[in-house]
C-alpha cells in the first residue's frame, strides 16, 4: 500500500479549476499549480509540496501592505496636529 498523504488537492500552492453545469459550478479532477506553473491532477505529488494552514488567507499580504499605508497616514496626521499645538506627539 504506497499512498502519498502529499497530494496536490492538499497543497497551498493547488488552485481548483471548476466547470458550470447547469446552475451550478462543480469541482474538476485537475487544478493549476502556482508553485510549477501548470495544470496537475487531484490525487498528484510532487517535491514541493506544502501544507494549507486553515488560518491562512490568501488576502493577508495585501490586507497587511493597507494597514501599514493607513498606520503611517495616521502617524502623519498627528504629527501635523502636534505641530499646529506646539506639543511633542510620538509615533506609535
Amino acid at each position: 500500500m504506497n499512498q502519498c498523504v502529499h497530494q496536490c488537492c492538499r497543497c497551498k500552492s493547488y488552485n481548483s479549476y471548476y466547470v458550470i453545469n447547469g446552475f451550478k459550478y462543480e469541482k474538476t479532477k485537475s487544478g493549476y499549480c502556482r508553485t510549477k506553473r501548470e495544470t496537475v491532477g487531484l490525487h498528484d505529488s510532487c517535491e514541493y509540496f506544502s501544507y494549507k494552514s486553515p488560518n491562512e488567507s490568501k488576502c493577508e499580504p495585501l490586507l497587511a501592505a493597507r494597514l501599514e499605508n493607513i498606520l503611517q497616514e495616521i502617524s502623519l496626521l498627528r504629527q501635523m496636529i502636534g505641530e499646529d499645538r506646539g506639543d511633542d506627539v510620538r509615533d506609535v
